[in-house]
């Protein structure tokens, strides 16, 4: 009978050739891992995080995982104000609108840029896409703005004459406003040769008439 070197059980050894020194696998492995150890010695470490020393292990730089995961955010902090470092404060994008550039900050993800004017325009051609769908009419193909309309015909209303505030937003009395010549109800299309200026209560009091210029 002989004694285990790890665990201290008795073991029976009916072994011809080598001597067994254990009584398990789980131990002979342990006694096998306890002596590489002995004979490279044992190595203590500093942590870099918590300077608290420790023995070394396998693969081991840091005493803990709470040290480890503590180094973790400071090299990804790190990692980030060097990218930060690369990356510009400002770059251009083109309007989504106008198509022209526009400055934004870079870390603006940029979907939908557009500048402060051609933000109201885009918002109108919206909510008049939205309108036109809801009452099952046919929309135009052409991207429509109100200063396109403006500039063409001069910034004047084509049913009172009067000059139209191009500053004004378009729910305002005196807003401006886009008139269907032949309104869409009696088949009209809204394509730029039928939309005039108008002012927003101008629009309201002609409805869907065709000719209320004229017979007013």
């Amino acid at each position: 009978m002989k004694t285990c070197s790890e665990c201290g059980i008795e073991i029976e050894d009916r072994s011809q050739g080598r001597r067994r020194k254990t009584c398990s696998r789980h131990c002979r492995d342990k006694r096998y891992y306890r002596i590489e150890k002995e004979k490279k010695g044992i190595v203590f470490l500093e942590c870099p995080i918590c300077s608290t020393t420790f023995e070394r292990g396998k693969k081991t730089v840091y005493c803990s995982n709470a040290c480890n995961y503590e180094a973790t955010k400071i090299r990804a902090k790190q990692n980030w104000v060097n990218n930060r470092a690369k990356r510009p404060d400002f770059k251009e994008l083109p309007c989504t609108w106008c198509e022209k550039p526009v400055i934004i900050r870079s870390s603006f993800p940029g979907l939908k840029v557009t500048h402060d004017d051609c933000k109201k325009e885009r918002i109108r051609a919206r909510n008049r896409t939205k309108n036109t769908k809801r009452r099952g009419y046919q929309l135009s193909r052409q991207r429509i703005g109100i200063e396109n309309i403006g500039d063409r015909d001069g910034w004047v209303c084509h049913i009172c004459e009067k000059p139209v505030d191009p500053f004004l937003p378009g729910n305002h009395k005196e807003g401006p406003t886009f008139d269907h010549v032949i309104p869409l109800s009696k088949g009209g299309s809204d394509e730029p040769d039928n939309l005039k200026l108008a002012h927003w209560i101008c629009n309201i009091r002609k409805l869907d008439k065709v000719d209320y210029a004229q017979s007013r």
